[in-house]
């Protein structure tokens, strides 16, 4: 196990931070203060239990699709849980073949989110197309820092303890209904050019 004597996630957040001009970061201010007061757009409810290898659409405005792609389903606390990942390719309508779409860059790290996503109608799914390699070898995980202890430490998706820094990496929690739509919104502000 690799200790950290700091909170590295939130370090490296400062740092983006401070990379922005005065005008995003006011922009960025107002994104975190709206948080739950917008969301994605409800595409169709599903209470089926999302499985490893679906892909999945969400839409945060009319002629902007992201599709997503589950790389682990398992029940957690007695809730359905999975590992997602959102591609950076923006569709303006879904009428494409899923199955020549490049799913090499991604607009969010991996999340931990529950099935709430599908049963609410946020996260719809198109296909099943199995783990790649390249899914199967993505190297993440989640950073955790008990309060009681004066470091953190890198874990897999079951807590399980990873012996190094993966090169994707988040704070360890389930993220809420609102988190993707946040995070989305975020990512966006740090990639949009001047």
């Amino acid at each position: 196990m690799i200790k950290l004597n700091y909170n590295i996630v939130s370090e490296n957040n400062h740092k983006r931070l401070n990379s922005l001009s005065s005008e995003k970061k006011i922009k960025y201010e107002e994104i975190v203060k709206s948080h739950g007061k917008n969301n994605l757009c409800k595409l169709g409810k599903s209470n089926k239990i999302p499985q490893v290898g679906d892909i999945f659409t969400l839409c945060c405005k009319d002629g902007e699709y992201y599709l997503g792609k589950v790389l682990e389903s398992f029940e957690m606390y007695e809730t359905n849980v999975q590992v997602i990942v959102i591609y950076s390719q923006v569709l303006k309508d879904l009428n494409v073949d899923f199955e020549k779409l490049d799913f090499k860059n991604l607009l969010l790290t991996p999340h931990i989110v529950f099935d709430g996503y599908w049963k609410k109608g946020l996260f719809k799914n198109i296909i099943n197309i199995p783990l790649t390699p390249n899914d199967k070898n993505l190297d993440y995980g989640f950073f955790t820092m008990n309060p009681l202890n004066e470091y953190g430490y890198f874990v897999d998706s079951k807590e399980e303890e990873l012996d190094h820094i993966p090169l994707f990496y988040k704070i360890y929690g389930v993220s809420n209904i609102y988190a993707i739509y946040q995070s989305i919104q975020i990512e966006k502000l740090f990639r949009e050019k001047e």
